[in-house]
Order: structure tokens, then sequence, then C-alpha cells
């Protein structure tokens, strides 16, 4: 384990260490069984290029010097993914020609997802680290067919449509560059970080619209969904019935009222915007200038 640590310039806390002990003597013991993982190609080739190969090759030269029977060609690409997964990603201290590489890439994709958006990130530094050690990850998730949660995928596709979208745009050329295809799980955290770091601007904040409800739930979803396609920023889209309305005015912090129905506004109330199932061209200007600004 010493040797594994002097050769990465990493250190293992406790935890890795009693992970690794166990992990390579079963390794070993399924080995002797028979049982190798196999890799395609483009696996191969990516396991080659990290710089934990040339330390996966010498544990597998390591073994064979001890047991005698010949490594599986799968070994050495295993032990190289196992040390890629245990790696915590540094933006600072990173140096591999990899590494240098996916940050250059990274600030390209910031740059295209401003000018896609329209809006400029207010710590561009800050976000390529984040970005940096995220994706770090994600590529070897992508590349190696590695599952993660897709809990928050659904999500992000009916609150947050246009940011997706805008990171799909934002990320097809980073797609093409490193010759893999990010799915819709990888995708979705992705544009939480950018969606995040939007609102890092100290005049930002979650706005507050407050839908009015009666009796076409099918109109009311289907404005609900247009706010949503309106801006890359988070929405808080309360319901309140017309007639609670009436009776009570808006909730305190709405910015913004919207209705398909006729309604009558109380004395003191926010902008109030009535549509009966598609906004116009000039009340979705409108809207933009209110959530937006």
């Amino acid at each position: 384990m010493n040797r594994c640590a002097r050769a990465l310039n990493r250190q293992f806390d406790c935890r890795d260490v009693q992970f690794l002990r166990l992990y390579l003597q079963y390794c070993l013991l399924e080995h002797h069984r028979g049982y190798s993982p196999d890799f395609n190609e483009e696996q191969q080739r990516w396991a080659q290029t990290a710089a934990e190969f040339t330390l996966a090759q010498e544990i597998v030269r390591h073994w064979q010097r001890r047991v005698g029977a010949p490594p599986h060609v799968g070994e050495p690409f295993f032990l190289s993914l196992l040390f890629m997964l245990l790696k915590t990603p540094d933006p600072v201290r990173d140096g591999h020609p990899h590494d240098r590489r996916l940050r250059l890439a990274i600030s390209s994709l910031i740059h295209r997802f401003q000018i896609l958006a329209g809006r400029a990130f207010n710590d561009e530094q800050g976000l390529s680290d984040q970005l940096y050690i995220h994706l770090s990850q994600a590529l070897i998730r992508s590349v190696f067919a590695i599952g993660i949660d897709s809990t928050l995928t659904e999500e992000v596709t009916r609150l947050y449509p246009r940011l997706l979208r805008t990171t799909q745009a934002a990320l097809s050329e980073f797609e093409e560059a490193w010759h893999i295809r990010f799915n819709e799980e990888e995708t979705g955290l992705i544009a939480v970080i950018f969606g995040a770091w939007l609102m890092q601007k100290s005049d930002l904040h979650e706005k507050q619209v407050l839908l009015l409800t009666d009796d076409n739930p099918a109109i009311e979803e289907a404005l609900e969904q247009q706010l949503r396609e309106l801006t890359l920023l988070p929405l808080n889209i309360k319901y309140q019935s017309v007639e609670r309305f009436q009776k009570e005015g808006a909730p305190k912090g709405v910015t913004l009222i919207v209705t398909p129905y006729a309604t009558a506004l109380p004395l003191f109330s926010p902008p109030l915007i009535h549509a009966e199932y598609y906004f116009t061209e000039r009340q979705q200007q409108h809207i933009c200038a209110m959530l937006e600004d």
C-alpha cells in the first residue's frame, strides 16, 4: 500500500487502505477461480492513458512473481480503473496531461454555456473547479458504463427544462472531443451545477410565482411548464385557488401572479398576467424581465 501511495503521489486514508488490502486479495482469489473482467477497446485505451495504469501493471507483475500463473489480460485495466475511482480530483494539484486537457475543455464548456444562455457567471474559477472535480469522475463513469442514482433526473427534466436543454447543447462539443455521450442522469447533475452557479450573483434569488387555480388543471399545468421554459433560473411556483386569492391576497414574497381565469385584483398585489393557454411574446418578455432581473 505504501508503494501504491508513493507511485501515485497521493495519500490513502484509513478506509481506503483497509478496503484495498481486502479487495486486492479478493481480486487475486477471483483470478485463481478464473473470473476476470473484460474491457472493450475504448475502455482499454482510456485505462492505458491514465496515470494509474503504470502502477496497475506493477501490481500485476508483483502478483505474477509470487503466484506463477499468467495474469488475465483484463487485470491491469481493472486495477487502473480501481485506483482512478479512488482518486479525489484536485483542480490545483493534478498535473497529468489528461488533467490539463480536461481543464482546458471545461474552460471552453463554460464559455459555450454562457453564449447559449446569454448570461455570465459571477465566479468562473469556482465553477471551473467544481466542474473539474465532477467531470473527472463523470467521464470515468461514462466510459466504463458505471451507473449513478437516477432519482434526480425526472425532477430536473420537469423543473428546469430550459436549463437542461442549454446544458445538453453546451456539452455537445465537449462530448465530441472526449468521444463519449453522457446519459440523462449525468447531464442532469451537470445542469444542476450550472444552475447553482448562475444563482451565485448577490442580487439573484429564487423567485416565487403564484399560479391561480380553479377548474382546468390541464391549462394550469401548461402555463406552469411555459413559465419553467422561459428562464434558466430556479422558480418556486405555488398554487392558490382564485377564491382564496380574492379573499386573502397573495402570500408574502411573491414576484408574479399568473392565471388563466378572469380575476379581480386586490388593492395591493404583485403584477398579474392573464393568459388563457399561451403567453404572448410580449408577456414572455415581461415575465423574463421580472424573474431574471
